[in-house]
């Protein structure tokens, strides 16, 4: 039935949802690593 099909691709949108959450936050400590670093080579 397509209700099975909605479930599994909600459950799979909320691990994509935190996968991308994950990525952000190491994307942003990495720019505040680098600017740290430049901000110290000053």
């Amino acid at each position: 039935s397509g209700s099975k099909v909605f479930e599994f691709w909600k459950d799979r949108e909320l691990e994509w949802l935190k996968f991308l959450d994950s990525s952000i936050v190491m994307v942003m400590i990495e720019q505040q690593l680098d600017f740290s670093d430049n901000y110290n080579r000053i």
